[in-house]
């Protein structure tokens, strides 16, 4: 149960921070 949350929120960042750098390069 905490293995799927904590791999749902890597997913989540993984998928997050390639949109933040891309806006702010």
């Amino acid at each position: 149960m905490i293995l799927s949350v904590l791999l749902g929120g890597y997913s989540i960042l993984i998928g997050f921070i390639p949109k933040v750098t891309a806006n702010t390069l």
